[in-house]
């Protein structure tokens, strides 16, 4: 997935930036097909050039070069000390433990608690509660604490609470603390509402409206915005969505680590309830840039009809637009 997709960044980068990647000459070949979104004169560069380049800089006493990751985390800012960038340019280990700290899927469950939602999770640390809770609700989805991409999510019910299952809930309460339980609810839509951090404020970047197959990402909607809403319609108002985006905003602002820059999404959905449905308002926040963010890059306003990005996982990772 990095050699195969890192050259992604090239969709928002602009004039004069550089995308780190593993393999450069796969990267300019897999963007081709992208060259009509690229935002002026931006070039990919493997770790021997970055790492030159921070040479050559330090050498002159100026170092004016800025690292703008999908996401910011420990094993990023390892990977760029290795290649020789200075640690004055580097995010510091408290707001990293911040960054982290508000990544923990609690913090979804704040938010829920703090809108007064009647969706809800629970935050466990062992076992027996766990059964207590599948005894419950019939089906739950269980959810480690720290995990994206759709890892770290079982659905599980009575009948399929093996031995096997139990060793990976002990494994994930060892290693992360505890674990997250949910009813598991009938789900009819999948969307997101993305966000910027920029200079101390958030501010929405817009709606995502998104397919998976069970946990994992496949594509997403590209149209306007008023398309999305469209969709989006026979669920919810504009009006509802619109006090969706006001408390996110006041909630992102409340709880965004001080010094944090870049994309935050929120995942939602649109679940069965009776003869109805209901908009579960926040299945979990995103402290990174997100597939809904990168759907964004793209301009909607040439699809007729509507069209996808999606990400193919067959035989490797292809991201295309159908």
């Amino acid at each position: 997935m990095r050699r195969e997709l890192a050259y992604i960044p090239i969709l928002w980068a602009t004039d004069g930036d550089y995308v780190l990647v593993e393999d450069v000459e796969y990267s300019y070949k897999a963007a081709e097909k992208f060259g009509a979104y690229i935002k002026g004169d931006v070039h990919f560069v493997g770790a021997n050039r970055l790492r030159a380049m921070i040479k050559e800089k330090q050498s002159r006493g100026f170092f004016d070069m800025v690292a703008v990751p999908w996401g910011w985390d420990k094993a990023i800012v390892y990977q760029l000390k290795s290649l020789g960038w200075p640690e004055t340019h580097l995010p510091s280990e408290e707001f990293l433990d911040e960054v982290r700290k508000v990544s923990h899927r609690r913090t979804a469950l704040s938010f829920l608690k703090k809108m007064g939602s009647s969706f809800t999770s629970h935050e466990v640390n062992n076992i027996n509660d766990i059964v207590g809770y599948i005894q419950q609700y019939g089906d739950v989805v269980l959810k480690s604490p720290w995990s994206c991409s759709g890892r770290g999510i079982r659905f599980v019910n009575q009948d399929n609470c093996t031995p096997s299952l139990l060793r990976w809930i002990e494994n994930v309460i060892s290693q992360q603390g505890s674990l997250m339980v949910e009813p598991r609810y009938d789900k009819l839509r999948d969307f997101a509402l993305e966000f910027e951090a920029v200079d101390g404020g958030v501010k929405y970047c817009g709606l995502s409206v998104f397919d998976t197959c069970y946990t994992v990402y496949t594509s997403s909607l590209i149209a306007t915005e008023d398309r999305k809403m469209e969709v989006l319609e026979q669920y919810m108002t504009r009006e509802q969505l619109e006090d969706l985006i006001r408390q996110c905003e006041d909630y992102l602002s409340e709880v965004l680590p001080q010094g944090y820059e870049g994309g935050i999404g929120i995942d939602m959905m649109i679940v069965k309830n009776g003869e109805g449905f209901l908009v579960h308002p926040c299945v979990e926040i995103n402290f990174r840039r997100t597939m809904g963010h990168v759907a964004l890059c793209f301009d909607a306003r040439p699809f007729r009809p509507d069209r996808t990005m999606e990400l193919g996982l067959c035989r490797n990772f292809e991201l295309k637009v159908r």
